[in-house]
This record gives C-alpha cells, structure tokens and sequence, in this order.
C-alpha cells in the first residue's frame, strides 16, 4: 500500500478514482463498509480534537501506523494523510471539497459515512458534500450505519 503524507499543489496523477473519506479510528465494520467501496483512502491525523480542544480529544483505538494496516486490509491501495492543522482547521466545507478533494486528489468518487461533518465548524455534511462533489465533478455515496 502507498502512503502519501503532503498534500500535492495541484492535481495528482493518477488521480483519485474512488476515495473512503474519514478518521477510521478503530477501522471497524462501519469504516470496513466504507473502504470496501473504495481504492484510496483520506484520513487525517493527528485528530481534529487533538488540534482543536486537546484536553477533550478522545484517546485513539489505533495509532497510525496500526491504522494504515487496518486500512490496507480492506483493500485500499493507496491512503492520504492529511496533516490536521489548525490552519487546515479553519478551511470551509467549500474550500475542502474544491481544493482538496477537487482539484489537488482528484477524487472522482467520494464514500462516506451517513453522519459525516467536515470543514470549519464542521459546517459540511453529506448533503454538502453530494452538492459540492457535483459541482467539481464526481457523486457521493453515503453508506448506512
């Protein structure tokens, strides 16, 4: 499995065909159902609440390196890891979906989980995340608990 530590300035070649979007913290049989449909996975480490409010971040199930073998083991060939910073911390859903996923991986499918929430505030759902993917050019999917 490749794994990709800097987010590329502009679009990566190949680009992402189908990309499993999440913490995967624990890798278990929901985020399994996620990565099954997928051929590349975004993850982000350290955890935003570790950036964000470290006296209530949640301890990790995985360290990263036990994360990335869970991952790989669901047939994912490929897994970015975001750095979360507290400059990525402040990107709006729009800019994540665009910048990130849009136009510098390349993502041409994203898969989710149904209660997802990303970008600043953790303003974006799946609904915005279906709308923005359109706009920039790939669909959403939404897998059930």
């Amino acid at each position: 499995m490749l794994v990709l530590r800097r987010v590329p300035h502009r679009t990566v070649t190949p680009p992402a065909p189908c990309a499993a979007i999440g913490i995967f913290d624990g890798v278990h049989r929901g985020h399994q159902a996620i990565l099954h449909h997928a051929s590349t996975a975004i993850t982000f480490d350290p955890h935003p609440l570790k950036v964000l409010r470290p006296a209530v971040a949640p301890p990790m199930l995985m360290p990263l390196h036990h994360r990335l073998k869970a991952i790989s083991r669901c047939g994912i060939r490929t897994v970015w890891v975001i750095p979360f910073t507290r400059s990525f911390s402040r990107w709006s859903p729009e800019r994540f979906v665009r910048e990130l996923l849009g136009r510098r991986l390349g993502v041409r499918k994203g898969v989710v989980g149904r209660n997802v929430r990303f970008g600043a505030g953790r303003r974006g759902s799946v609904q915005t995340l279906k709308r923005l993917g359109r706009l920039c050019g790939f669909e959403v999917h939404a897998v059930a608990p």
